[in-house]
């Protein structure tokens, strides 16, 4: 039962610290999908890290998206914790057919080509 009440105090966080297509101060709640990524660098510098993260911003520009979120692991020493990933993005999107057209856009299309492939060393993806 802890862990899911932390699971969904996460997600809420999640939710509520994002850029949002909305005015400012308001809250966005209709984007029901959250699309999760992990990212590993090959070659984790902090330069690079912090390209990949400004970079990322660009994603925002696709019409789908609702909220964008991106930022590097934050370290812990609790043992629950995996902060062993580089950058870490969430998006947020009202629909499953509005995360497969964000798949195929070309703004997301020409990140993945710029800057996602041959720089990871492992990516993980969680949709709900």
């Amino acid at each position: 039962m802890r862990v899911l009440l932390l699971l969904l105090g996460c997600v809420s966080v999640m939710a509520c610290s994002c850029i949002s297509k909305v005015e400012p101060g308001a809250v966005k709640i209709d984007a029901n999908i959250q699309h999760v990524v992990l990212l590993w660098l090959v070659a984790p510098s902090d330069e690079a890290i912090n390209a990949l993260i400004q970079n990322t911003y660009t994603l925002a520009d696709i019409p789908q998206v609702q909220s964008l979120h991106v930022g590097s692991a934050l370290k812990s020493t609790r043992p629950v914790v995996d902060s062993s990933y580089h950058v870490g993005i969430t998006l947020s999107f009202k629909s499953q057919e509005d995360l497969a057209s964000y798949v195929g856009h070309p703004i997301h299309q020409h990140y993945v080509e710029t800057h996602i492939k041959g720089k990871l060393a492992k990516m993980v993806v969680y949709d709900f």
